[in-house]
């Protein structure tokens, strides 16, 4: 990836293109780390496992995009932010929509350990969070409200991968 894919003005030239592709070392990550488990020991693809690696693509869409929205007067040139690509408004709508699909496929892969109800409640509230931020900077666009993009988005990641496996598995214990 550090090469581009050998493809690299093309893909800058395509911001859609060029997030998807680089994304989807998340789930092959996941589907490795997952196989040290299920592979080693003879077992089949564990169901629901689809769910959790289009979970884990999304993550890795809503790091990079919430790392990505900037206040207009924190932009700098020459650093391709998604509000510059997108707008504002744009931007916060993406990563919004990315944050709905991380939880559409999370409640469908909570569903498989036995876990649904709990995530649902934890992805609602930080939801709404994340609807509260994103609205606050649309209503008044300044850095003090932009910073709370990237940390969110790493706290949703993290509580994403707790509530989809080491919680329901130390509830087991």
């Amino acid at each position: 990836m550090s090469k581009e894919f050998f493809a690299r003005t093309w893909l800058k030239a395509r911001p859609v293109t060029y997030l998807w592709t680089h994304m989807l070392i998340m789930p092959l990550v996941d589907l490795y780390a997952t196989a040290c488990d299920w592979l080693v020991t003879g077992a089949s693809l564990p169901e629901g496992l689809y769910w959790f690696l289009i979970v884990s693509f999304f993550n890795g869409v809503v790091i990079e995009i919430g790392r990505k929205i900037r206040a207009p007067e924190s932009e700098e040139n020459g650093v391709e932010t998604y509000t510059v690509l997108w707008g504002s408004r744009g931007a916060v709508t993406a990563w919004l929509g990315a944050l709905g699909c991380t939880a559409g496929a999370a409640l469908l892969a909570a569903t498989r350990v036995g876990f649904a109800v709990p995530t649902a409640l934890v992805l609602t509230l930080l939801l709404a969070l994340a609807a509260l931020v994103g609205a606050r900077f649309l209503h008044r666009p300044v850095a003090a409200r932009a910073r709370w993009f990237k940390p969110l988005s790493g706290v949703w990641t993290l509580v994403m991968y707790l509530t989809l496996g080491a919680v329901p598995l130390l509830l087991r214990l």
